[in-house]
C-alpha cells in the first residue's frame, strides 16, 4: 500500500448559479432580454435591439471591462444588428423558403 492517500480533485468550494455570468455577450444579451420583458409586454426585435445598443455603450464605456472583451461585444452587436435588418427586410424568410424549395 501507499504511504500517501489518494488524492482528489478538489471540488469548487463556490459554483455560480449563473455559470456563464462571466461571459459579457451573453450577459448582454440576457440583461437586454430582461428589460425589454420589464418595460413592455410584448417587446419586438427592434426594441431589443435598442436596448442592447445602450448597454453595449455603457460596457464599451466601463473602466472594469476589460479592452480585449471590447471588439467581441462590438462584433456581437454588428451580428445581431445584421439580423435584426435581415429580419427587417425578409431576407431571412426568404432564404428559408428558397432552400425548402430547393430541398423539399
Amino acid at each position: 500500500m501507499s504511504k500517501h492517500p489518494r488524492q482528489h480533485a478538489k471540488k469548487p468550494t463556490h459554483v455560480p448559479s449563473d455559470v456563464l455570468s462571466h461571459a459579457y455577450c451573453y450577459r448582454l444579451r440576457r440583461d437586454a432580454l430582461f428589460i425589454a420583458a420589464q418595460t413592455k409586454p410584448v417587446a419586438d426585435n427592434r426594441f431589443l435591439h435598442w436596448i442592447q445598443a445602450r448597454l453595449l455603450d455603457a460596457l464599451y464605456h466601463d473602466p472594469a471591462v476589460p479592452a480585449e472583451v471590447k471588439p467581441a461585444l462590438a462584433d456581437f452587436h454588428a451580428k445581431t444588428t445584421l439580423n435584426v435588418l435581415q429580419d427587417r427586410r425578409g431576407e431571412r424568410r426568404r432564404n428559408r423558403l428558397a432552400q425548402e424549395e430547393t430541398h423539399p
